[in-house]
């Protein structure tokens, strides 16, 4: 049977069954679950970039597993809601035009897992370097070798002379191994920091010619997408489509306009975007698109960080549901910003908070007043077990949290990561130590109490100064969502001697929970149920005040 006419039946098994899960909300500000409710999304990445492509289910591994019983049961302690899993093009096309529908079922079986813990899945065509040929994942190898990429520093006149000055540099210089498939071993990539290897003349050309579909690698990048989104189009459980991790500004070396700020989105980027959009909306007119812009040269690590470009444009129409997906990492800011790979404590304490405060303020006014569309967070943190990673973590999720920004960290586990700026760190940049422990200083700033899902619109969150126990918010309460309002809260770690928590009227002062208005179900370990009865009306603005004892 070929693929094609397997790719067929799924499409049309696709069309027969429900539609997606999550929508977003009319103020363009939040995505709703399949409840209606208004939610707020905290995670993890998980990304495995080499060969099987999958985490270990078997058995609990502090490096390697996912969904294991104590896997689910940590998450679950932690408030995570959500995974950003890495669902990679080399992953699922093994040969020109032959999918792994195997490797999709035990992704399939992951997902499903993982949704019936309460955590739901963002799929992610996840790429760094491009391609395992540069060092790095994500397109198939057997397609970057179809480009016909510069090899020499050779394209034209200015790579030459970036080749002189020592700039532009080729696969030779690093004298690397090689393996049957003509691919640099993984040891020897190790070796240097997978940032260089976006200095090559290979990687910047083949991107470039990528982005102007040479040999119709684009078309073939839709295909690689239609047979994901077909494969989960209906799952409950898929939070939606990270459509390319990372995009490069192609052709840098060749062409300087392409390294000015918002050019590649405009030209190169947005462009991918619609093409793959326009595909998927076929099969799927529902789902969630995330997409993202080019780290650099939008910001550009100079004088502290200079956010300069963003995406101006959204991928798809405004009835489309979709999400402006950006990454937040300190060690942008700047050739001196981090230490090992991280931020260093000085730094983390000066630079980045500076540094994330005026990129969260474009990226906000854009998503919001030129795109509107809600914001992800999806990757942040990278760091080890140190007080300089908490303090780069809270640089963020304070930022997050006051605004109502769904986040994921990088990342869960390392999965033998080979393409992270902290290679000699790597043990250490999830959530756990090797010994299995969870660390202490991820979990006081990823396991933070919040509001995960609202029975109605956010208007505000705030923590008290220096505290991560105590805090407040308020909601305008939807009677027509019949769901509860969701309160998490990390008992063991934060709340030992117990809570308060208050439910009033933000504008009358009234008690709601002494005249029956909202009832607690606080029989959930870690969660707290806020329901809303009858004689709660419609659109009473409730604000919920939570202090530990």
């Amino acid at each position: 049977m070929s693929t094609k006419y397997i790719l067929n039946l799924l499409v049309l098994f696709a069309f027969i069954t429900s539609i997606a899960s999550f929508s977003i909300d009319s103020t363009k500000s939040f995505i709703l679950d399949n409840e209606g409710r208004y939610s707020v999304f905290h995670g993890v990445n998980v990304i495995i970039k080499l060969p099987p492509y999958l985490p270990d289910i078997d058995k609990f591994d502090p490096l390697n597993s996912l969904n294991t019983e104590y896997d689910l049961k940590t998450m679950k302690k932690m408030g995570f809601n959500m995974v950003r899993l890495g669902v990679i093009w080399e992953a699922v096309e093994r040969q020109p035009g032959v999918y792994d529908m195997e490797y999709l079922k035990k992704v399939e079986e992951i997902i499903n897992t993982l949704g019936k813990n309460g955590i739901y899945t963002m799929v992610d065509a996840h790429q760094d370097a491009f391609s395992r040929n540069f060092c790095g994942e994500g397109v198939p190898y057997f397609y970057t070798n179809e480009l016909g990429y510069d090899k020499q520093c050779n394209a034209n006149i200015v790579t030459q002379f970036l080749g002189f000055v020592g700039t532009c540099k080729n696969l030779d210089y690093f004298n690397f191994s090689y393996d049957e498939n003509g691919l640099p071993v993984i040891d020897d990539c190790k070796k240097n920091s997978f940032i260089e290897y976006h200095f090559l003349a290979e990687f910047s050309s083949a991107y470039k010619k990528f982005y102007e579909n040479v040999n119709n690698i684009q078309d073939k990048f839709v295909e690689f997408w239609k047979v994901v989104a077909t494969k989960f189009k209906g799952n409950k459980y898929v939070l939606g489509y990270d459509l390319w991790n990372e995009p490069s500004p192609g052709g840098f070396l060749e062409d300087f306009k392409n390294i000015i700020p918002g050019r590649p989105d405009l030209y190169s980027v947005l462009p991918l975007y619609k093409k793959v959009n326009e595909a998927l909306r076929e099969i799927d007119p529902n789902y969630i698109l995330y997409f993202e812009n080019t780290p650099i040269p939008d910001t550009l690590p100079i004088l502290g960080g200079l956010v300069w470009g963003t995406m101006k444009e959204k991928p798809g129409d405004d009835n489309e549901p979709q999400v402006y997906n950006f990454h937040s990492y300190c060690c942008v800011s700047g050739a001196n910003a981090c230490e090992n790979g991280e931020a260093s404590l000085k730094n983390s304490l000066n630079l980045c908070p500076k540094f994330h405060k005026n990129k969260f303020k474009t990226e906000m006014d854009n998503a919001r007043n030129n795109l509107h569309v809600p914001m992800f967070v999806s990757e942040f943190g990278a760091c080890s077990d140190s007080q300089a990673c908490y303090n780069e973590i809270m640089n963020v999720v304070s930022i997050c949290e006051e605004n109502f920004i769904s986040w994921s960290y990088w990342n869960y586990k390392p999965y033998g990561d080979h393409t992270t700026t902290a290679i000699q760190l790597v043990e250490y940049e999830g959530i756990y130590n090797p010994d299995g422990t969870v660390q202490t200083i991820k979990e006081k700033s990823l396991s933070r109490a919040y509001v995960p899902y609202y029975q109605g619109l956010p208007i505000d969150f705030k923590f008290e100064e220096g505290s991560s126990t105590n805090f407040e918010t308020s909601f305008e309460y939807h009677s027509d969502i019949e769901a509860p309002t969701v309160l998490f809260y990390n008992k063991d770690f934060f709340y030992g001697n117990g809570y308060k928590i208050e439910v009033i009227n933000d504008e009358t002062k009234e008690n709601l929970l002494e005249s029956g208005a909202i009832v607690l179900d606080e029989q959930n370990d870690n969660y707290i149920n806020i329901i809303g009865s009858k004689l709660l009306e419609n659109k009473t603005r409730v604000r919920i005040v939570f202090k530990a004892l």
